[in-house]
């Protein structure tokens, strides 16, 4: 699992075999965040958008 801000710098990673996770984003800034999840086989990539 990989976080990137808008601009492409990777602000957290974490590898995990857990379906569910959470991130705890209460540090980051409000803003665009590219969310991308890989398992070695499929790879899936969401926009996140923090606003506080």
């Amino acid at each position: 699992m990989k976080l990137f801000d808008f601009k492409g710098s990777l602000v957290f990673e974490k590898q995990t075999n857990r379906i569910f996770e959470q991130i705890n984003v209460s540090s980051m800034n409000s803003g665009i965040y590219i969310l991308h999840l890989s398992n070695g086989v499929k790879n899936i990539t969401k926009k996140l958008v923090i606003q506080y």
